[in-house]
Parts: structure tokens; sequence; C-alpha cells
């Protein structure tokens, strides 16, 4: 009983309600929570995303010159795989079958042209469980 008085004697102080108040005392009224502190599954920010993919746009732009093929997935894969273990995206069977698939059709040689770095890294990044 004295802790329900100071309680309210509290909250009329105040003169605000706090959030989980509101919620308690009045459930139908939701909040939205800001985007700014919604985090992704994997802790990626969009600038980092961006600069992943332009890296690996950069990479397969270069893979159109002859021999830079071999060396642009060489790095691709050296720098990738590496930068997601680091940001936490774990490797499961649809990512190393998507890395391996990549690897493949860029050693084609008539199949290089095809932007496999890129979409490699969109798929990690997006689509991939």
């Amino acid at each position: 009983m004295a802790e329900e008085q100071l309680n309210q004697d509290l909250r009329l102080e105040r003169g605000v309600p706090s959030r989980i108040e509101r919620q308690v005392y009045q459930p139908e009224i939701e909040e939205k929570i800001p985007d700014s502190h919604v985090k992704s599954s994997h802790n990626i920010s969009r600038v980092e995303a961006i600069c992943v993919v332009c890296f690996a746009i950069i990479l397969d732009i270069v893979s159109f010159v002859p021999g830079a093929n071999d060396v642009g997935d060489l790095i691709a894969n050296a720098v990738l795989i590496p930068w997601f273990f680091i940001r936490g995206i774990k490797f499961t069977t649809k990512r190393i079958t998507s890395f391996g698939t990549a690897a493949i059709v860029e050693a084609i040689p008539f199949l290089s042209w095809a932007p496999m770095i890129t979409i490699n890294t969109v798929y990690c990044l997006y689509y991939s469980d």
C-alpha cells in the first residue's frame, strides 16, 4: 500500500509517465522505436554494407582485364571471408555453397564476365539465412 502510494506520488511529481508505465497502463497505445535503435541480426550498418558491395563491384570491374580475374577472385575471398567472420556472420551451408559456386563460375573463362563477386556479396549480406 505504501509502495503503491509512493509510486503514484513519483508519477505525479514527474508529470509524464515513463515508456514502461505507458505500456502497462495504456496497452492499446503502441510506441514506435526509432530505426536508429533497431539492430540487424548481423550488426552491419548500411554504410558498411554499401562499402563492401562497392568493393565487390570494383573487383568485378577489374576482372574484365585478362588475367586479373583469378587475382580478383583470390583478393575477394581473402578479404570478404575474414570480414564476414569478424562481423559475426556465420557460414551456413547456403553461404558456403554460394562462395563455392561463385569461385567455380569465376574460374570458367567464358562465364567469368558475370559479376559473381557482387552477386555473392549481396546474397550473403541480405538474402541467405
